[in-house]
């Protein structure tokens, strides 16, 4: 019967993408990177996944590394947003900044965030929340949450992001 392993399975991704967003949440970023890279391990190079181990890389100031890192994902369907504002902050975060390379990415932004779906949503009001943007990750996430309200990621949302302001 795959039913009950299938439960099984999603109920240990759930889990451990809580224990990715709290290790992310209290700055521990090689954690973050650890549980993640256990995760690929079992499913592949899953793009959300690939997303949260840049996320790590670029947190422990390694943004070079980071960038890298999210080149490969950030034309997929549900990371376009999220990559994008990773990569805004990464490029932020180097010596040199890159203006018209930031540029390029708020227009994608602009242009992906009207018409993105819920996952899209989720992972870039999750990205929003922990780079301490509260009021923007709260818009976001009150749009995930009228597109679909039963979706699953609501079990891996802070309760102050789903709470109306």
């Amino acid at each position: 019967n795959i039913l009950p392993r299938c439960t099984y399975r999603m109920a240990e991704s759930n889990k451990a993408m809580a224990s990715v967003l709290y290790y992310a949440r209290e700055g521990y970023y090689r954690h973050v990177q650890t549980v993640v890279t256990e995760l690929l391990k079992t499913y592949g190079s899953d793009p959300a996944l690939l997303f949260w181990k840049a996320y790590g890389i670029i947190m422990e100031d390694r943004t070079s590394e980071g960038i890298r890192e999210l080149e490969g994902i950030s034309d997929k369907r549900d990371m376009v947003l999220c990559s994008s504002m990773l990569l805004i902050h990464a490029h932020k975060k180097c010596k040199t900044i890159d203006r018209e390379a930031i540029q390029q990415l708020e227009t994608k932004i602009r242009s992906e965030r009207t018409n993105c779906g819920e996952k899209s949503l989720y992972y870039a009001g999750m990205l929003l929340w922990l780079t301490g943007k509260h009021d923007k990750a709260r818009e976001y996430i009150g749009r995930m949450l009228k597109l679909s309200p039963a979706s699953k990621e609501v079990w891996c949302t802070p309760p102050s992001l789903c709470l109306p302001s």
